[in-house]
């Protein structure tokens, strides 16, 4: 068997699979096979919806015990009819000054554009959508558009835009990684201490916890543990005297407590 995959910005829009008969047609892909299956053949792609605007094919084989290998990539220009809906230009997603991460993109090309969409996803998959911009629409030759994510999770994050047009077919773009350092304590209340424990609150979307060491000004370990959640009480022995503590945490910050 051939597999044979069709892509779009880096993203699979169509997928077929061809048998070694002589000639036969799968779905939009026909294949002709030259005199046996070691010299090769032909694939013809049909101009159905799926394979129009592809600018990658991915070949690959599939033996009969279950054998999976790469042919050939080629990246091309699409034979497109018709004109794109969006011609995407400077795409790029970045950590700005405040924390926050800001995605970028312009447009040099709208017709019949609705919307895009922003996903978001911790693991490279399962994408949550987290924003949505208006088009501005075709009356300008060149749109420039962005989206602030005010609450980016710690570590790495991956960031996806989706075009929509106005009759709901859509398109997706290349998936941008972003990596936001693991600087996440922000307060601890009150401070100085006078009860039984203190609250620490930590900022953005905790998506693994963040070890915590609670010592006294000598460097001897009082407590340890981990913080899970934006907002977690930290308890404090009745035993523990008055004065001087530090709370460190496994993002390598330091934060002063004062005991009373």
């Amino acid at each position: 068997q051939y597999i044979v995959r069709g892509y779009r910005n880096g993203v699979e829009q169509v997928t077929e699979t061809v048998d070694f008969p002589t000639s036969a047609t799968y779905g939009s892909v026909t294949y002709t096979r030259n005199v046996n299956y070691y010299l090769g053949g032909t694939l013809n792609f049909s101009s159905t919806a799926e394979w129009k605007n592809i600018d990658e094919v991915r070949f690959y084989w599939n033996d009969n015990f279950g054998m999976v290998g790469t042919l050939k990539s080629i990246d091309f220009e699409p034979a497109i009819t018709g004109t794109l809906p969006v011609k995407l230009l400077d795409y790029k997603a970045d950590i700005q000054p405040n924390g926050f991460v800001k995605v970028q993109w312009s447009t040099t090309q709208e017709n019949n554009n609705s919307h895009f969409l922003i996903e978001r996803s911790v693991s490279n998959s399962n994408f949550t959508v987290i924003g949505r911009v208006e088009a501005k629409g075709a009356e300008a030759n060149h749109n420039d558009y962005s989206f602030i994510d005010e609450q980016p999770v710690a570590g790495t994050a991956y960031y996806r835009l989706i075009q929509y047009d106005l009759d709901g077919r859509s398109e997706s773009y290349k998936i941008l990684a972003v990596e936001k350092p693991l600087k996440t304590l922000l307060s601890i209340y009150p401070n100085p201490v006078t009860g039984n424990g203190f609250t620490v609150t930590l900022g953005g979307v905790i998506t693994t916890p963040v070890r915590y060491t609670l010592s006294n000004i000598a460097g001897k370990m009082i407590s340890q543990g981990t913080i899970s959640s934006q907002q977690q009480f930290i308890p404090l022995s009745s035993a523990l005297p008055g004065g001087t503590y530090i709370l460190s945490t496994s993002d390598g910050q330091r934060i002063k407590l004062l005991r009373r």
